[in-house]
């Protein structure tokens, strides 16, 4: 359309969107922002927190190379007294009982052992 044929006034605004559903979307994008900020609140830490944890692999290796039997269970889990990740293991070893170890997620140092009868 050439520069004098452009409509102006109302019928151009008709194109874009209203006053309200400019506002609409302002406080849309406000409280979007807001949920996303960060209270301090430790709880729910995100994958940045994680990427130093040693892998999976190297976990099941260290277990079967102490315990024969079956891993059940891992999770990676963050303690709410303690700093750091820790790999929750729950396994049936040949002896029959089950055990459940704790290992520092990124040394895999064994922290605790429950349910050991040797």
């Amino acid at each position: 359309m050439p520069a004098e044929a452009m409509p102006t006034g109302p019928m151009r605004e008709n194109r874009w969107l209203s006053p309200w559903g400019r506002l609409f979307i302002f406080f849309l994008l406000l409280f979007s922002l807001a949920a996303g900020a960060d209270d301090g609140n430790d709880e729910h830490r995100g994958p940045k927190d994680m990427f130093l944890a040693a892998s999976m692999d190297e976990l099941i290796a260290r277990i079967q190379s102490k315990y024969e039997g079956s891993i059940l269970k891992v999770e990676l889990k963050s303690p709410e007294n303690a700093p750091g990740w820790r790999y929750k293991v729950k396994m049936l070893p040949s002896t029959g009982n089950v055990l459940m170890l704790e290992y520092d997620a990124e040394t895999l140092e064994l922290l605790r052992v429950k349910g050991d009868k040797h």
